[in-house]
């Protein structure tokens, strides 16, 4: 659920495109975020990130030992998420498109582990916001589409 959770994070936080003065944002801010777990994502994912045409910012995180029995499969995972790592780094040096990898390596996921890595990600959310200008913790959006469904439930033929 960890990716659920960053996704929400920031994306809700950071889809502003209005200053805290009101005043438009120049430029991005935010940025889609998504993922998977282990190989599963590799083909869809790092396929994408090493040959297509895209430039964004990648972070892969790995737990170095097994929340489970099986030792053999961790060590496949954990080989495949740094080959991947190196990849998305070790791109064709002519093409023009790269990719930021963040690599974070958590020995064990332990409560404070877990907690630490979130409240790196809330930390990370809070500075974009206040370099962007914005109220990454307010949510005019959402409250505007709340409005609009209180007038789609109170009027049966509002379409």
């Amino acid at each position: 659920m960890f990716v659920s959770w960053v996704q929400q994070l920031e994306m809700e936080s950071l889809g502003k495109s209005r200053q805290t003065n009101g005043m438009p944002v120049i430029g991005s801010t935010g940025q889609g975020v998504w993922g998977g777990h282990g190989d599963e994502s590799q083909h869809s994912f790092f396929q994408w990130l090493r040959e297509g045409t895209g430039k964004t910012s990648v972070d892969i995180i790995w737990c170095e030992k097994p929340g489970h029995n099986h030792s053999v499969l961790n060590k496949v995972l954990l080989s495949n998420a740094r080959a991947q790592a190196e990849a998305l780094v070790a791109r064709d040096p002519l093409t023009p498109y790269f990719n930021g990898v963040t690599t974070i390596a958590i020995d064990e996921l332990t409560p404070r582990r877990l907690g630490s890595l979130m409240a790196m990600y809330e930390h990370k959310t809070t500075m974009l916001g206040a370099l962007f200008g914005i109220n990454p913790f307010d949510q005019p959006g959402v409250e505007y589409g709340k409005k609009l469904s209180l007038v789609a439930e109170n009027n049966p033929h509002h379409q």
